[in-house]
């Protein structure tokens, strides 16, 4: 379901769940947490990578699992996972290849950086979920920078789109000789 890999100081945690796109069931949930805790607490890890596997990211929460807990206890699974990603001492980065959307695309935002490979899509879609735009994301909003998500929003379109929005124009090239 997880899956935990060290090379030369840098864990990699692979969401593995390909059938269902990494769709986080409440069993993965908890098994990210605690290996973010893990992360935390070991000193010979320098960087945390979060990837999935199959091709996908992570396609957000898994709602099709039934799960006879109150909903105010499901909200606590996420809660748990973003603040252990966000006290984590180490540099962490999101290395999406496939969808990130719900739940996925904010485990991608609560990470330091987000990679994505040109076939990393994150299509919004907590509009049709029911979610309100502002919603989206406030799990894993930074206590120590209130503006580090919107920060995270603007700093992650490149690495989707390959296009930096720096002067308006829509060549990078042109905003480079610019600012020399």
């Amino acid at each position: 379901m997880l899956l935990s890999d060290d090379s030369d100081g840098v864990r990699t945690l692979t969401l593995n769940r390909p059938h269902r796109k990494n769709a986080i069931n409440p069993q993965l949930w908890i098994a990210l947490r605690d290996a973010l805790n893990e992360a935390g607490r070991d000193r010979g890890v320098r960087a945390l990578v979060i990837t999935g596997s199959g091709g996908s990211f992570c396609s957000g929460a898994d709602i099709s699992v039934r799960d006879d807990v109150h909903p105010k206890y499901k909200l606590q699974r996420l809660t748990d996972v973003a603040l252990a990603l966000q006290e984590l001492p180490i540099p962490t980065v999101a290395k999406v290849t496939g969808v990130a959307v719900g739940a996925g695309w904010n485990l991608a935002l609560g990470c330091d950086l987000v990679v994505a490979t040109e076939r990393g899509r994150r299509p919004h879609t907590t509009r049709r979920a029911g979610q309100r735009g502002p919603r989206a994301g406030r799990q894993f909003r930074d206590r120590r920078c209130p503006g580090r998500l919107c920060c995270l929003r603007a700093a992650a379109e490149p690495s989707f789109t390959g296009r930096w929005a720096l002067s308006g124009s829509k060549d990078s090239s042109k905003d480079t000789e610019n600012s020399e």
